[in-house]
């Protein structure tokens, strides 16, 4: 990497003291030069030091510490015609760090540590541009083991709210006139997700995994028909495919063998193909305020 670049990716970062950002700089800058080595080797003792003082301060955020970073992102992707915002969650396991505080559950077990959720900024051709949001959190113990009241609550009372900051944040990370597709997977089939409001150039992507209702405009009819979202990807054409994995290779988390992954993939354009709002008996497609019409949902099934 060029000389100073971190001093020039982290200049925005917002800090209760601008004299702090010269020790973010440089300690991306050791981190970049040492990426095998752990945090703490990589910096050092002086380093280690300041890197404490930044992270425990109560003003600091994540949001304000990538806020320079965000904003050089954003001014990347305006030099391409479309770039791709991909959101995915991680895991970040702290189990083994038992005098830590602040964590919450993993998964099963008894595995602890904090749920990430990002949105990565790429070009078509899979040229990274940066990270435009990032959410950290720590699960509430007590909501363990309670999934069976999940349809009691709102969206924004669970995880899957995510979808929708992730969303929400990359608009207000981009500018307006900037055209972008968020891909997701197939944990992003959610009702709420689908209808939120976006710009008429941001466009949806995800894998349909739920036999939800849609609404479809018929061809040379004009009362719209109800389908299946599966049923209208499946009769999709196919728009990509993945070459054969070498032999040997992975599984995935399922235990099968990488042969028996997705290897086609079919698509269909949404804009004729509304949602319908399951809890909505009347069976009425519930856009909340809604993607305009220009805007799109791409729904895509493996074969």
């Amino acid at each position: 990497m060029e000389s100073g670049w971190a001093e020039a990716e982290l200049a925005g970062a917002e800090l209760w003291d601008g004299r702090c950002r010269c020790s973010l700089a440089e300690i991306g800058e050791r981190l970049a030069q040492q990426p095998e080595c752990s945090f703490s080797a990589a910096l050092g003792a002086g380093l280690r030091q300041a890197a404490r003082r930044i992270f425990a301060h109560p003003t600091t955020t994540v949001t304000g510490l990538l806020a320079g970073h965000t904003l050089q992102t954003a001014q990347r992707c305006g030099e391409y015609e479309r770039v791709l915002a991909i959101q995915d969650s991680t895991e970040f396991d702290y189990t083994t760090h038992k005098k830590t505080t602040g964590l919450g559950p993993l998964g099963r077990g008894l595995t602890r540590g904090l749920m990430g959720h990002s949105v990565l900024a790429v070009t078509p051709d899979g040229l990274p541009l940066g990270v435009l949001h990032l959410a950290l959190w720590a699960r509430d113990p007590a909501q363990r083991g309670q999934r069976h009241a999940r349809r009691k609550r709102t969206t924004a009372q669970k995880e899957s709210q995510k979808w929708l900051d992730g969303l929400a944040a990359t608009e207000a990370a981009l500018p307006p006139e900037q055209p972008v597709l968020l891909v997701a997977d197939r944990e992003a089939d959610v009702f709420a997700y689908l209808a939120a409001p976006r710009r008429e150039n941001t466009d949806l992507l995800i894998r349909a995994c739920r036999p939800r209702t849609v609404i479809v405009a018929a061809a040379g009819d004009d009362r719209p028909e109800r389908v299946s979202l599966l049923a209208v990807a499946r009769q999709a054409p196919v728009v990509g495919a993945a070459a054969p994995p070498p032999e040997g290779g992975g599984t995935d988390r399922a235990g099968r063998g990488a042969d028996r992954l997705c290897d086609r993939a079919r698509a269909s354009r949404g804009g004729e193909a509304d949602p319908v709002d399951p809890g909505d008996h009347a069976g009425r497609a519930r856009r909340g305020g809604g993607a305009p019409g220009g805007a799109g949902l791409c729904a895509a099934v493996g074969d």
